[in-house]
């Protein structure tokens, strides 16, 4: 980071649909969009839930869908409902 500015090439925010993740990179990813983002956490599980609704649409994609609504599950309870 230049002068306390992210750059816009820097992924670290972003979590691979794809993979899995650790609950850190979990964390570091609802972190940096209620930051930069000004988002809340209901705001990023809804959205996340809303891509994995769209996925069961592709039955290739229902692992993928199936982990975006774990992730979202996660935030719900670490962030909403403590």
């Amino acid at each position: 980071m230049i002068s306390g500015k992210r750059k816009m090439s820097d992924k670290s925010h972003t979590v691979d649909p794809k993979i899995g993740c650790t609950e850190m990179q979990l964390r570091r990813y609802v972190q940096v969009n209620m930051s930069l983002y000004k988002r809340s956490p209901g705001d990023i599980a809804a959205s996340m839930m809303v891509d994995a609704y769209e996925e069961m649409n592709n039955d290739n994609h229902m692992q993928l869908a199936q982990q975006k609504l774990n992730r979202a599950k996660w935030i719900l309870s670490e962030y909403c409902m403590k």
